[in-house]
């Protein structure tokens, strides 16, 4: 039994990805689409907003789902509620980014040049507890992020 549907002006290129209590789409030709996924009483659905943010859902940090465009290199925050990119970054050299877990997890970057890094989250507390900074995890794998810094700009990241 088909419980809604919405109906779009061209094919689809993407699976729609739900996180937590969004549903998002990346429609051609109308953009990043977050939809209810149980409407009341709504054969057509329920869209919340679209957004002009390229590429596909790929995780949620804190209130923004993080949208990943490969052709572009673009990595953008949107905010659940409203749509609105909160931040935007072009990494040109990023070829993939994971999120785990998808919700507030952290980011694994695999860039063109063959280094693999492990960025924890700014909404996790660090792991390190304040013990001798020797016996601690390493560097890379304490490395915080915010949605804009993804990658960093030193020369030693991808982005």
């Amino acid at each position: 039994r088909v419980l809604w549907q919405y109906f779009t002006q061209t094919s689809l290129r993407n699976p729609p990805v739900r996180i937590a209590d969004g549903l998002y789409l990346q429609i051609p030709g109308e953009g990043l689409v977050s939809f209810t996924p149980l409407p009341n009483n709504k054969p057509d659905g329920e869209v919340l907003w679209k957004s002009k943010a390229p590429g596909n859902i790929i995780g949620r940090i804190d209130t923004n789902v993080m949208a990943w465009d490969h052709s572009t290199r673009t990595l953008s925050a949107v905010d659940v509620g409203t749509g609105r990119i909160v931040h935007q970054v072009t990494l040109p050299k990023v070829q993939a980014i994971q999120f785990f877990p998808m919700i507030d997890g952290d980011v694994f970057i695999a860039a063109k040049d063959g280094t693999v890094e492990r960025l924890e989250s700014l909404t996790r507390k660090p792991s390190n507890t304040g013990g001798d900074v020797k016996d601690s995890e390493p560097a890379s794998a304490r490395t915080t992020i915010g949605a804009p810094a993804v990658g960093g700009t030193s020369s030693k990241r991808p982005g």
